[in-house]
């Protein structure tokens, strides 16, 4: 046992061997530690052990997800503002303690504390009991006599013990059962005490009456840190220095003067009558700072001040008059909270770390009549807890328990619970759950332990009006969305009530909605919307009390009955009933005259609906079903109906659900299970019906059309709701938008169906967020726009104007409109232009058109191919070829059939916008308007025209009109000087004939075939003009359709035309025909010899009757032209049948080898004597060149595989040497490959296949030493194996066979066994080039990851291969392999030994 002396500074301990600083082993400040329970080892028995087993415990567990390691929120979760939220009841479960008749007098609960795994702890004097979550059980346990005054008590976490601290100053260890330890013993007793939240650091006070009072700072070894008087002389180490800047005497001070800058604030020389002086303390949430509020010895008042965690005094708060004993420091570090009291009201004050103060808030009770007995922050630091004491004029007590929160600076009163005091029923004790921040426990002197859970929820309506009500004390804050947007804590309407509101539930229709209100004073108030004028507040409609208690919960069921959960004892069992009780029905008894809970099952207006075993979380009915969701995840089904009474087990979800929205089944069909989407606030999980949606969500709306939810990335997620009929996977399509952060849904804008002029949103596609600093944002998501606008264009609506409003308000591309459904727009341009019925609205629809499918690009994600509707295909094409052009005609059509000239500029936009442009048909309907004598109309058309188009242009086009009226009109609107277009136009007028002036004007404009058609209208005596126009501008196919018939014109104009194709396409084909048909034979023989073309050729000479000798000159050119083009079979016939020379079409065949046919030709012809020796001696040369052939490859095999195996080991010295492939000799051969790497993306680009060609060329460099050198050397092998495939298939089996025939035995036999040797020696050889190891280890280098295997294909390994590719984009580097590359692995496909010659010629020698 640890003992203070009389001295503070001594201090001795027997048990303790560890001597250390108090930040010596200090880990890091957990910020709002958890008191959460965790196993401690046996085998760790030491005190700094278990501490640091603790900090890892709680620095790895996920209890504290929105801090760091240093105690700092993350700035992406910070939490949202409140003002468009209230804190709805969850549930509220009750425990006794103990019996009501085993309670002692002097026995009575007094504090309260949280313990491990949920547990709760909570005693007086002599006895403290501990309630069990799991499993559920109250364990009683006494405390020592001669320790029976606790001043507190706190659960250690390291320890696993409860601490007890007497003001006799025993400090005690509570284990379980009966085993106490007394820790510590400070002999001048302790007045207060509290524990830094990670249980390192204790602060004591000690009581006044000795030496006036100490504070003492020690460790969790009990070791001391500091010890100082309460009250010291100094302000503290953060004293403010001031240098003159902004005094008092420099300020304006309005009507009271200067002087009023010398008046000294008078504080208050005595405390409160009701202060019991004692100290309290108060840390802040990462445990570096705590604050003491004080009575000052000095001026009678209380003071707090701050010190850091080593004791050392850091500040003094600036003096404030009438401030009181109440104190709580915001766990997020950011004020400090008490109380003053006021001469009319009292006041919740801030203060700074550094002791001057920062806003405060009234509270709504008279000085006279209320006390604040304490303030506490919940965990998250979003909540105040203020507990009044009320004294009524007869003297009666009332505990008040409010919860504040703020939003956009100004505070809201959010919930408020009332507790008379009675000789049985005192609340003793009330505290916040540190692991759950909305969970709250209170607990009575006589032994009942209430538990209540809250959510954050937006009550709102789902009417047109998105009507949102806001609590705020006894006011309620009503803001209708849809028709205007007034940020908090502003609101469109106030409903001011008598008393604090706790509730407020609507229940809504389309265009209407009911609004239920509970006090907390057990008042009902009903109200119902306005609906002569939906924007005006509420009318109420009916008030009555409630025979509830101030804990129930309400929900609407459905729309003439309410629905009332509230907790209750049945066979002494805890038990949550559910009642319904109508709200219109006037004829029955009010709920007014029902004295208590017993008597409402007698009554005719209320129905019991079941005793559930859980908390019932969500009540929700439709006609008589009604749907009951429990806290542990389990969804009842109930009959409403009388006399049914049947409830049945209909599905089990996920337990811990606050936020709940079930979507009924339109048909009501019982087969067809709800939808029910819910929402686990703090693991952020979204489920569908047990699938989850989300593991980040923080706040989700149910639309009719979307499931629209934000999450902790800051995005606001919309996915489509496909009903029963679709076969659509639920979230297979979605639409994502980044919102700023922290965003939290607030409502959505339900669309009002008509046009309200008074409607800000009347469109329904309106999101309202809320932003953590307060105020709201009003956004339209792209997928609810876009699912209005299909809504506006399906079948049965054709709202064509509806969405094009909605599109251009929204800068939606106008082709949706068309692309929806294509046919039926086509069939709806009557509807659709009466519907628009204004030119401005249909020109901006007409210049957007254009071929594009947006529904298959822009707005693809919106129209998943998937999806089964009746407008898109499940194969959508991308663009629609000519789509914008039909309907640009069916408009232009439509609007013809309109009476008079109305839209007139929308035709003139139809021609306009058409592709190409029909400029010459707009002009000609202005042309029109101006002779029907519509003047202001054709000039607005003109200008239409002008602002649409390149004035330039649109005068070329008015002049090629041959209208001089209409070209003067246009240049008249547009820029150009008269000086200049007069005398040009003139000149055009002044030419005759008609004809020639057309042909003026077209050759101006360079419309040259229509120039050239004027010209040759004019007759023979133009013929030259036309030629010389035809061969400038090669109109020479425009020249052959006009003059179609056969003349000399004709005639000349084939011929040049032929010249053309000749000379400067080199096209000697077409070129002969030309000549052929013109009669021109000599040109079309040599342009038919030229091509190739040896049939033809010598077809037109014999059809011009050429005599022999000159057939058979051409004869011989043509022979002489094949030959050289490799064609010697085809000479050879040539020269037989048009020149009988046998003996060259003999020597051209030998020539070109073709030993078949020569042999033939000089067995049947007469070729000479000596033939048969030539033919000799061509085989003979032949089979040499074939040995040298043979002599090469197989020199170059040699050379070529001794130079791989050096490259090879090369290669694998470099790998070993850490090189790898990429190793490139960089000053030689990769100085460019840095320099390209560097390049911008878009040069990259451009010369991108320039520099892949480089390094292809690269690859297949022999240069010895080349960084590729293995791959040339593999490409080169497989050529001579290619080679040498080619050689047998081609010559050598020919040669062997006539170098038989012809007894040539020495050479053949050469031959032969030279050929069979290099094919064995391919064979032998081809095993060692290209070996497997060698291909897996390149497979395994270049392809990771991809799967090959006796199921994978060629097709399938190259389709993986390029889409791998495709993913990849990063800059192809030099050392990459390309698919050609990795072929070159590979071994060739050569097995020419069973193929070969069996037959061997040394048998016929």
């Amino acid at each position: 046992m640890a003992v203070w002396s009389d001295s503070p500074s001594v201090y001795s301990d027997s048990n303790r061997t560890h001597n250390r600083s108090i930040n010596q082993w200090f880990i890091a400040p957990i910020y709002l530690l958890p008191q959460t329970a965790f196993t401690i080892p046996q085998s760790i028995n030491q005190s700094i052990n278990r501490r640091l087993y603790l900090a890892l415990c709680i620095l790895s567990s996920s209890l504290l997800p929105h801090c760091d390691t240093f105690g700092n929120v993350f700035p992406h979760i910070r939490l949202a503002g409140t003002p468009m939220r209230n804190l709805r009841l969850l549930s509220e479960s009750q425990q006794l303690l103990r019996a009501a008749d085993s309670q002692e007098e002097g026995d009575e609960i007094k504090w309260l504390t949280t313990g491990a795994s949920g547990s709760v702890l909570c005693g007086g004097h002599r006895h403290f009991f501990t309630l069990h979550e799991a499993p559920a059980g109250v364990e009683h346990q006494a405390i020592p006599p001669d320790c029976s005054h606790v001043v507190g008590a706190e659960f250690l976490i390291a320890d696993n013990v409860l601490f007890l601290a007497t003001s006799e100053g025993t400090l005690l260890h509570c284990y379980g059962g009966t085993v106490t330890d007394v820790v510590c013993h400070i002999p001048a007793g302790i007045s207060a005490f509290r524990w830094s939240p990670d249980q390192e650091i204790l602060v004591i006070t000690t009581n006044l009456e000795h030496e006036g009072g100490h504070l003492l700072v020690m460790t969790a070894d009990w070791m001391p840190v500091v010890t100082e008087p309460l009250n010291p002389d100094d302000f503290g180490e953060q004293k403010p220095v001031t240098v003159g800047w902004g005094k008092k005497e420099t300020q304006f001070h309005g009507s009271e003067g200067k002087e009023a800058a010398k008046l000294k604030a008078q504080l208050s020389k005595s405390v409160s009558s009701q202060d019991d002086l004692r100290p309290r303390i108060s840390w802040r949430g990462d445990g570096q700072f705590f604050c003491v509020s004080t009575v000052s010895t000095a001026t009678n008042t209380r003071v707090i001040r701050i010190y850091d965690r080593q004791g050392v005094l850091q500040g003094t708060s600036e003096p404030v008059n009438g401030l009181e004993w109440s104190l709580a420091w915001k766990p997020s570090g950011a004020l400090i909270a008490a109380t003053v009291e006021l001469p009319r009201w009292r006041e919740v004050v801030f203060f700074e770390k550094n002791g001057l103060r920062h806003g405060s808030f009234a509270l709504p009770f008279p000085v006279g009549e209320s006390t604040v007995k304490e303030l506490q922050w919940n965990s998250s630091s979003e909540i105040l807890l203020v507990w009044t004491v009320l004294r009524s004029e007869d003297g009666l007590l009332t505990d008040v328990i409010q919860l504040w929160t703020t939003g956009n600076y100004h505070w809201y009163c959010k919930q408020t619970f009332r507790f008379a005091r009675t000789t049985s029923a005192i609340l003793a004790a009330v505290g916040w759950s540190q692991t759950d921040p909305y969970k709250l426990f209170l607990v009575q002197a006589e032994g009942r332990l209430s538990v209540l859970e809250w959510t954050w929820d937006v009550c709102r309506s789902l009417d047109n009006s998105a009507t949102v009500a806001v609590i705020d004390g006894s006011k309620l804050l009503l803001t209708s969305f849809a028709y205007a947007n007034a940020p908090p804590p502003t609101s469109s309407h106030t409903l001011q009530f008598p008393t604090f509101v706790n509730q407020a539930v609507f229940s809504s229709t389309a265009t209407s909605y009911q609004l239920a209100v509970a006090t907390d004073s057990r008042t009902f108030y009903l109200f119902t919307s306005n609906r002569a004028c939906p924007s005006e507040a509420p009318i109420l409609h009916k008030t009555c009390d409630l025979p509830f208690s101030h804990s129930a919960i309400l929900f609407w069921c459905g729309k003439e009955h309410l629905a009332a959960v509230e907790v209750t004892q049945v066979n002494g069992e805890t038990v949550w009933g559910v009642w319904t009780f109508s709200v219109h029905d006037e004829t029955e008894r009010e709920l007014e005259s029902l004295p208590s809970l017993e008597l409402l099952e007698e009554d005719k207006n209320c129905k019991l609906v079941g005793y559930f075993d859980a908390p019932v979380y969500h009540f929700t009915a439709e006609r008589h079903l009604a749907l009951v969701y429990l806290k542990n995840g389990q969804v009842l089904q109930a009959d409403l109906r009388p006399d049914a009474g049947k409830v049945t087990s209909l599905i089990k979800l996920q337990p811990d659900c606050d936020k709940i929205v079930i979507q009924m089944n339109p048909s009501h069909s019982h087969h067809i299970p709800p939808i029910i989407y819910t929402l686990n606030s703090s693991s952020h999980k979204l489920h569908r019906s047990n699938v989850q949606v989300s593991d980040d969500c923080t706040s989700f709306i149910l639309t009719p059309d979307f499931l629209l939810y934000t999450t902790h990335h800051h995005k606001l997620v919309a996915i489509p709701i496909h009903h029963s009929g679709n076969d659509v996977k639920f979230g297979s399509s979605s639409d994502e938008r980044q919102l700023e952060r922290g965003s939290r849904l607030v409502t959505t804008v339900a669309s009002t169906g008509v046009a309200n002029e008074k409607c800000s949103s009347s469109d329904g596609t309106a999101v309202i967020l809320q932003l953590p600093r307060g105020n709201l944002e009003i956004i339209h998501p792209r997928a609810l726009v876009i699912g209005k606008i299909c809504d506006f264009l399906r079948a049965g609506k054709k709202n064509y104007r509806g969405a094009f409003n909605l599109m251009r308000k929204h800068r939606i591309n106008m082709n949706l409109l068309v692309d929806f459904d294509l046919s039926q727009f086509l069939q709806d341009v009557p509807v659709f232009l009466a519907q628009i019925g204004n030119s401005v609205d249909l020109n901006i629809f007409i210049a957007e058109l254009s071929d594009e499918n947006v529904t298959a690009t822009m707005y693809k994600s919106h129209f998943p191919a998937a999806a089964a509707k009746d407008v898109v295909t499940t194969t959508v094409p991308v663009e629609v070829p000519g789509k914008s052009n039909r309907v640009l005609d069916a408009l232009e059509k439509g609007l013809d059939r309109m009476p008079g000239n109305e839209l007139f500029l929308s035709r003139m936009a139809c021609h306009i916008y058409k592709k190409p442009q029909e400029l010459e048909q707009a002009l000609f309907k202005v042309m029109e308007l101006m002779k029907s004598f519509h003047t202001t109309e054709a000039e607005d058309a003109l200008k239409f025209i002008l602002y649409s188009t390149n004035v330039d242009e649109l005068y070329n086009v008015a002049l090629g009109t041959y209208d001089f009226d209409l070209v003067l009109m246009v240049a008249a609107k547009s820029r150009k000087d008269p000086k200049e277009y007069i005398p040009f136009l003139n000149q055009f007028r002044s030419l005759q004939p008609e004809a020639y002036q057309k042909f003026s004007i077209d050759n101006h404009l360079k419309r040259y075939a229509k120039a050239l058609g004027h010209l040759a209208s004019m007759g023979r005596e133009k013929f030259t003009e036309c030629v010389e126009l035809v061969v400038q501008h090669q109109l020479y196919r425009e020249a052959l359709v006009i003059f179609r018939e056969q003349s000399e014109e004709r005639a000349k104009l084939l011929c040049l035309y032929g010249d053309f194709l000749s000379t400067t396409k080199r096209k000697y084909g077409e070129a002969a025909i030309l000549y052929d048909e013109a009669g021109n034979a000599n040109e079309a023989v040599e342009n038919y010899r030229k091509s190739l073309d040896w049939q033809l050729a010598m077809a037109c000479a014999a059809k011009a009757n050429w005599d022999a000798k000159t057939l058979a000159k051409s004869a011989d050119l043509t022979a002489l032209a094949l030959k050289s083009a490799g064609r010697h079979f085809e000479a050879s016939r040539l020269l037989l049948d048009y020149t009988g020379n046998v003996s060259g079409a003999f020597g051209t065949l030998l020539e070109g080898r073709l030993w078949s046919d020569a042999h033939l030709l000089l067995e049947v012809r007469d070729c000479g004597p000596t033939a048969r020796s030539k033919f000799g001696a061509a085989i003979a040369d032949a089979a040499s060149g074939v040995l040298a052939q043979i002599g090469d490859i197989e020199a170059k095999v040699d050379k070529y595989q001794l130079r791989l195996k050096v490259a090879r080991q090369i290669k694998r010295e470099r790998k070993a040497g850490g090189l790898g492939d990429e190793f490139i000799d960089n000053m030689s051969e990769t100085s460019s490959v840095s320099e390209r790497s560097s390049m911008r993306s878009s040069k990259f680009s451009r010369t991108s296949s320039k520099n892949r060609r480089k390094d292809e060329k690269k690859k297949r460099s022999l240069r010895e030493g080349g960084p590729y050198e293995d791959l040339a050397l593999l490409d080169a092998l497989k050529a001579l194996y290619r080679q040498t495939e080619t050689l047998m298939t081609g010559e050598v089996a020919s040669l062997l066979k006539y170098l038989l025939l012809l007894r040539r035995m020495d050479v053949g036999c050469q031959l032969q066994r030279a050929f069979g040797a290099l094919l064995k020696n391919l064979q032998r050889r081809r095993e060692e080039i290209w070996t497997m190891e060698e291909l897996s280890a390149v497979l395994s280098g270049s392809l990771a990851g991809h799967t090959f295997g006796p199921d994978a294909t060629t097709s399938s390994i190259v389709s993986g291969l390029a889409a791998s590719a495709a993913q990849d984009a990063r800059e192809p580097q030099p050392g990459d392999l390309s698919l050609t590359d990795l072929a070159l692995y590979v071994p060739p496909d050569f097995n020419l030994i069973a193929s070969w010659n069996e037959m061997h010629l040394e048998q016929f020698e």
